[in-house]
Parts: C-alpha cells; structure tokens; sequence
C-alpha cells in the first residue's frame, strides 16, 4: 500500500460514504467553506482503503482519523506522524 496526500474530492468521499455514519462529521470537511482548511492523507491500494484529514481552520490543528479497520489506521498514522503538526488534538 501507498501512502498519498489527496486532492480529489470525489475520491474521498467515495470511501468515506461506504461508512456514512462514522465518517459524517468528515464528509462536512469536503464543503468548500472548510476544504481550504483541511489535508487529507490516504493509504491507496487499487483504491483508496483508509483516510486521515488534518483541520487546519482553528488555532490548534485537529487530527481525525476514525475507521472499523485499525491496523490500517495505524499503517497510514506511522506512514504520515513525520506530516503532522507537532502540536494537535487528536479525537
């Protein structure tokens, strides 16, 4: 797997509508008033199998990354920690 910085909307929101409910809060970040705000990190594999977005639009960064799947989760956070802002609130 490859770990991405994604652009394409469209592509995010495909994966995280396959889990509406966990990922709505985050399908809220692909709006245009907070996509300038947002960086979005991927582990692609044929498709895109797990997301992260960081939350830039406050003064302290928001790191969310929910998921069903976490070893995933975890190969895509140590794909990404050297990415992230040093100081952050993980939820």
């Amino acid at each position: 797997m490859t770990t991405v910085c994604l652009h394409d909307k469209n592509e995010i929101e495909t994966l995280l509508c396959q889990n509406t409910f966990l990922h709505l809060y985050s399908v809220g970040d692909l709006d245009n008033f907070f996509w300038r705000h947002t960086t979005w990190y991927g582990l692609h594999e044929d498709t895109l199998k797990q997301v992260v977005l960081i939350y830039t639009g406050s003064d302290l960064p928001v790191l969310l990354g929910l998921t069903v799947e976490p070893n995933l989760m975890t190969r895509l956070l140590q794909s990404t920690i050297h990415l992230l802002p040093r100081r952050i609130i993980r939820i």
